[in-house]
């Protein structure tokens, strides 16, 4: 018998279903790399943008030094936008579509071998440091972010000319007939309060500095008096003498049309005297101790509507003030705390962390700050050099005379090499000092006015020296170097 064997066809059940085991398998690795190597490439997609608007800040943060080093100031949370003369930092962070970016200033520090360092150095005054953030949900359980940092330094510390033997480049004649109390300028135009009661500030274009023009004038209520030097973005602060509105908010958006768009009305009536701005917060001065706090921290993240943050009572009036870092640096009419030293890390509590009496019985009257040095002027026309590498416990260094008449402004140039100040008197009125060795100021140059001098601005930028003058036909007077 012949038995015949056939082939055997199909697959049995057992393979069928190990074969579909394989498939899902094998699928389910196509797709899970798949997806995951879609999901890579959106967060690369992403990530480039993310990095692209860092990039968008950092160029941003580089024209604001360029215009201004001095608007630069340390802060946090800061954000960038548009005003006349490009961009400024603004209060809050930017956003774009999902994306959120946060810019922070910082100052530098330096050993003594001019490294930098975290901790224990010296600030350099000439140095910047940037950190900017940009942050989005890449899903609703799952953020990402993308950081980087920037150093920024002074590159106007080139520019600065021969100073021993100043030229007037022009002089201003405002309307009225008073004459100029304070100044200061960024970019291509400079701002000056006049000791008047009409049209008593003014916006001035010196863009080109040897023939400069009004761009407008407004009355502000009651007598204006210091303006913040450091400025930056669309608006200039004042302090005001009238007890109505201790410090008043100039929108310059439109310098051909500047106009008061906020004003702050301090408790008691004490005159305000000076203001400095720093990010989001404005530092007001006033005269007097008593009854009300002569030191006044305000919120100006809305600059038509300052808030008060925080307040002190300083012994004596408080004349003049500096803000670096964590410290509010004044100057005070009363000589045994001639400079007391602010610390503003609360700004709703700030406190009293030093101060230093100084000889004599005069009144300061000025204030400038370069590093870990603080210039003090003084009514009896010397100026106090302070150290104040530990703000707590200032020191003086040496004491410089102008003169027997009253420091009434102080300015420093970039580098530190010279100080400028303005002094009530005619000849030799305004100053030039060699600060390069602290212990041994050394006159360098001066310049003689028709009318004594109320204050002084250098404007790094236009390298001119920008001068508030009493005579009421030149209130405004800009020297060159020789």
């Amino acid at each position: 018998m012949t038995i015949v064997k056939g082939k055997k066809n199909g697959f049995s059940v057992i393979e069928v279903i190990l074969a579909a085991g394989l498939f899902v398998m094998f699928a389910s690795g196509i797709m899970t790399l798949t997806v995951d190597g879609l999901g890579m490439g959106r967060l690369a997609i992403e990530q480039l943008q993310a990095s692209e608007f860092n990039s968008e800040g950092k160029e941003a943060v580089r024209s604001i030094k360029n215009e201004s080093y001095a608007a630069l100031t340390a802060g946090s949370n800061y954000g960038v936008a548009s005003s006349t003369n490009g961009w400024v930092l603004k209060a809050g962070s930017d956003n774009f579509d999902k994306y959120y970016r946060a810019i922070s200033i910082s100052t530098v520090q330096r050993d003594a071998n001019g490294n930098i360092v975290a901790s224990g150095g010296t600030v350099d005054a000439n140095t910047m440091r940037a950190d900017i953030t940009t942050t989005w949900n890449y899903s609703p359980t799952r953020s990402n972010s993308v950081s980087f940092n920037n150093y920024f330094t002074n590159w106007e510390l080139k520019f600065i000319g021969n100073y021993s033997s100043p030229l007037q480049d022009a002089i201003v004649n405002l309307t009225g007939s008073t004459g100029g109390y304070d100044i200061a300028a960024s970019g291509n135009f400079a701002y000056v309060t006049v000791v008047a009661a009409s049209s008593n500030f003014a916006v001035i274009n010196i863009t080109n500095s040897s023939s400069p023009s009004i761009s407008s004038s407004i009355n502000l209520p009651g007598k204006p008096a210091g303006i913040n030097h450091a400025m930056t973005g669309n608006y200039a602060y004042v302090a005001n003498s009238a007890t109505a509105n201790e410090l008043e908010v100039v929108n310059v958006t439109t310098p051909t049309a500047a106009i008061l768009s906020g004003s702050y009305n301090a408790a008691g009536n004490n005159a305000g005297t000076d203001v400095f701005v720093q990010g989001t917060r404005a530092y007001l001065t006033r005269a007097g101790s008593t009854p009300s706090p002569n030191f006044i921290v305000l919120n100006i993240t809305s600059p038509t509507s300052p808030a008060l943050m925080g307040s002190l009572t300083l012994a004596g009036s408080a004349v003049a003030l500096y803000v670096s870092g964590s410290y509010a640096f004044v100057a005070s009419s009363t000589a045994p705390q001639g400079l007391q030293v602010v610390n503003i890390t609360s700004p709703s509590s700030p406190t009293l962390a030093g101060s230093l009496s100084l000889t004599g019985t005069a009144p300061s009257t000025a204030i400038d700050v370069y590093g870990n040095t603080a210039f003090v002027g003084r009514r009896d026309g010397s100026i106090a050099v302070i150290n104040i590498t530990a703000p707590s416990s200032p020191t003086l260094i040496s004491t410089y005379s102008t003169g027997t008449v009253a420091v009434t402004g102080i300015d420093t140039d970039p580098t530190g090499t010279y100080l400028f100040a303005s002094t009530a008197t005619t000849t030799a009125g305004i100053k030039i000092i060699d600060i390069s060795t602290l212990t041994a100021l050394v006159p360098y140059g001066s310049y003689t006015t028709t009318s004594a001098n109320n204050n002084i601005f250098y404007h790094a930028a236009k390298d001119r020296l920008l001068v508030a003058n009493s005579n009421s036909a030149q209130e405004v007077i800009i020297l060159k170097p020789q």
